[in-house]
């Protein structure tokens, strides 16, 4: 049965001065049209009411019709809203996030007429956007369904998987994108998702994330298959290296599952180790544990598949690919000293054939089961035994710790991630990769010794407890809050050969620190071993500056003006090319949030070493950065260094003397047009800069 679909975007009197008046009914028309639908019998559904009838083979309603009203401006409160509901039927607005007004109460609408709580018509509000209070009071009464906006106007269904990460316990039961249901959490989240939108409605993103996220990155969803992803990317090792190379620059960190996972990107990425931190997947303990299988009664559950309540049952989870493995947990049960056992598959894929053929060949088709996809795995776990995991290779392994939050143990393969895991002899047990009979032994171990067997189980269900989303979530926001950590660059300072710089070094990051603890502090060195020796206990970060440091002006010169390319292409065109700003050391200068020279001589000497010096300072402000001067002298210059001086100093936020006559004298220079204090001003100047509450603020200035 096919729909109409009526799309409105704007309802009330065309304005000729608004540019989009050719896209507005009038109030009039529009109601004509609504009682036209309600005498003729026509019934309103949603969308997302269609497609629950679509995909649940469900007979739609005849004389069904669909209305939507695009961008979700206000007339849709003050008019539609009042008309729809006076009518008895519903809408789907599509709502762009970042458009939402930011105004916290709903305003008058037609309703507010009726009740003569307004007097005028004409004091309604014409134009702008509907608020967050108004589409929670539509869609609480059940007038309108609240959808995301996207760049092709393509309906993104929502399904029963989504999770709502802020109710744990709903996990597989939540049936809305997160971000539609913000009217149940008014508190307000961090905002560890902004994609970079006007934050117009002034709340976090968080809340909208995946829809936000999609409208960003795939504005036509409609034209691709979603699929999941598990590594088919490193396959291609020539597009992998392409996308790893125009991305990798513009990425902060990566989050690998394992250990392994983070080095496979170290191997096959060449990712910087330091940008890599390890998250181990988590396992909803609320769903998998002891308490929630006693609801499935284990000799019944296995009646149903013919299996008898003595026998020892293997079970496998996983789709069936090559890479699994399930091929050798096939090929090892004709090594298995058991006398009665079952070996269930639970899964399917591409290998299934395959693998079917290879029972038949082995005639053992009477000691395995394929289940197929199972919907309920709780019900699986519940009748096996022992789960064995025979990857060839995992970035984590997640049945792995089902299976043992379910008091099931463990044989897995010895390879990366599982090994991670499985504590051999401790929580699980661990054969080597595609060996049959080493695999078919240490299951014979657990089928032959209870007690064996028990204390794995038992060691497995503490183990798995750090796997907890709790901890979980801890770690993830120790991660954005890593993110987020003030990244400071340092440079002009020789510590492991000037015992001075090293003193001033150590003051400047020990005072940050008291307001800044989580501050990053990288330098810039001549001498990065030894200097790092002088520093290592302050968590200072050494990179060489080799390719700043050479007497060659020119290569600085070079440098200046990539930069000054890149800010022009970011600034007027909003056109990020990360390519020109490559080299370890030019990526220095762009990560930081600050800039702190602690330059001494460097600035004084001849024009050459002025360059080089006074360059790296001209490297931070044209690319946006904070620059503070912090040096142990300044001056006197030379004829054609004062020139620079002038020029770069008077573009840094300010700059700190040791005493008035360097003070006088920088003013005297011309350097007039930036502040200069003394050197017991410092810390408190600078801890104005970064104090928690202009701290975003004063990066953009």
């Amino acid at each position: 049965m096919n729909v109409p679909v009526l799309m409105y975007h704007s309802v009330g009197f065309p304005d000729k001065d608004w540019i989009h008046s050719h896209l507005t009914s009038s109030l009039s028309e529009f109601e004509n049209q609504i009682k036209t639908f309600k005498r003729a019998g026509f019934t309103t559904i949603t969308l997302l009411d269609l497609y629950k009838y679509r995909t649940q083979n469900k007979q739609i309603p005849k004389k069904s019709i669909v209305l939507t009203f695009d961008d979700s401006y206000l007339d849709n409160w003050i008019y539609v809203y009042p008309v729809l509901k006076r009518y008895g039927l519903k809408g789907t607005i599509f709502v762009s996030p970042e458009f939402v007004d930011p105004s916290k109460e709903a305003r008058p609408n037609l309703f507010s007429i009726k009740n003569k709580s307004l007097k005028e018509k004409s004091k309604l509000m014409k134009l702008g956007f509907i608020n967050w209070n108004e589409m929670w009071i539509m869609e609480e009464e059940g007038v309108m369904d609240i959808q995301s906006h996207t760049m092709t106007h393509t309906f993104y269904p929502v399904f029963p998987k989504v999770i709502d990460y802020r109710k744990p316990s709903s996990f597989g039961k939540f049936d809305k994108y997160v971000w539609m249901d913000w009217n149940k959490y008014p508190d307000k989240k961090y905002d560890y998702f902004n994609t970079n939108f006007p934050d117009s409605s002034g709340e976090p993103v968080y809340e909208f994330k995946e829809a936000i996220i999609a409208r960003k990155f795939f504005p036509d969803s409609s034209k691709y298959e979603t699929k999941d992803e598990h590594g088919k990317i490193f396959k291609n090792e020539n597009i992998y290296n392409l996308f790893l190379k125009l991305s990798k620059e513009k990425v902060d960190l990566y989050i690998g599952v394992s250990e392994a996972t983070k080095q496979m990107l170290i191997k096959n990425a060449r990712i910087d180790h330091e940008k890599i931190k390890v998250l181990y997947n988590f396992v909803d303990l609320e769903k998998f544990n002891p308490e929630s299988l006693e609801k499935y009664n284990r000799d019944i559950e296995r009646e149903k598949l013919g299996i008898n309540k003595t026998d020892f049952v293997i079970g496998f989870v996983g789709r069936l690919s090559k890479v699994k493995g399930c091929e050798y947990l096939i090929k090892s049960i004709p090594y298995m000293d058991i006398s009665n056992f079952k070996v269930l598959i639970a899964g399917d894929g591409l290998e299934r054939e395959k693998l079917e053929k290879l029972v038949k060949n082995l005639n053992i088709k009477d000691k395995i089961i394929f289940l197929g996809y199972v919907k309920d795995i709780l019900s699986f776990y519940r009748m096996i035994d022992v789960l064995v995991f025979p990857s060839k290779f995992e970035s984590f392994g997640i049945s792995v710790i089902e299976s043992q939050s379910c008091c099931v143990p463990v044989v897995a393969s010895n390879v990366g991630a599982l090994n991670e895991i499985i504590k051999d002899n401790e929580n699980g047990l661990l054969f080597e990769f595609a060996n049959e009979k080493d695999l078919a032994e240490k299951i014979r171990f657990i089928e032959k010794d209870k007690e064996f067997g028990a204390r794995l189980i038992k060691n497995g269900v503490c183990s798995v407890k750090k796997y907890s989303l709790e901890n979980y979530l801890n770690a993830l926001n120790l991660i954005y809050n890593y993110i987020k950590m003030p990244r400071i660059l340092i440079t002009g300072c020789n510590c492991s050969i000037n015992k001075g710089s090293a003193a001033m070094l150590i003051s400047t990051v020990t005072a940050i620190k008291k307001f800044i603890p989580n501050a990053k502090f990288v330098m810039l060195s001549k001498f990065p071993e030894n200097d790092y020796k002088e520093c290592r206990k302050y968590g200072i970060k050494m990179v060489d500056y080799k390719a700043l440091r050479s007497i060659n002006p020119l290569r600085m010169l070079f440098c200046l003006f990539r930069c000054m390319i890149w800010s022009i292409l970011i600034k007027y065109l909003n056109f990020n090319i990360a390519i020109l700003i490559k080299g370890k050391v030019l990526q220095e200068y762009k990560k930081c949030d600050i800039l702190i020279d602690l330059s001494g001589d460097g600035l004084n000497h001849g024009f050459v070493w002025s360059i080089i010096s006074f360059g790296g300072i001209l490297l931070a402000i044209i690319m946006g950065k904070p620059a503070l001067i912090y040096p142990q002298s300044i001056g006197p210059f030379t004829p054609l260094s004062k020139y620079l001086a002038r020029f770069a100093l008077n573009k840094v936020n300010f700059i700190t003397a040791r005493e008035e006559i360097t003070k006088n004298y920088l003013k005297k220079m011309g350097i007039d047009r930036v502040p200069v204090y003394l050197v017991i001003q410092f810390v408190q100047n600078i801890k104005n800069l970064f104090t928690s509450d202009n701290y975003y603020r004063t990066f953009l200035f």
